[in-house]
């Protein structure tokens, strides 16, 4: 029983700190953007002085 006791607790605490691993942006917030390269390997970076709206797709894998 303590081994199904002790794996509940470690499930919660994890369920606790995933919320602080994960954050979303807010529709209007803006982020500084450096170099960035494709799956291809060319890289691509934003002028200095742009002022067009730049919509990129991030994920992890």
């Amino acid at each position: 029983m303590t081994h199904i006791n002790h794996l509940i607790r470690k499930i919660l605490l994890s369920f606790l700190l995933i919320p602080g691993l994960v954050s979303a942006m807010t529709i209007g917030q803006t982020v500084e953007l450096g170099k960035l390269e494709t799956f291809a390997g060319t890289s691509y970076s934003l002028p200095a002085n742009n002022s067009k709206n730049t919509l990129v797709m991030i994920w992890a894998s």
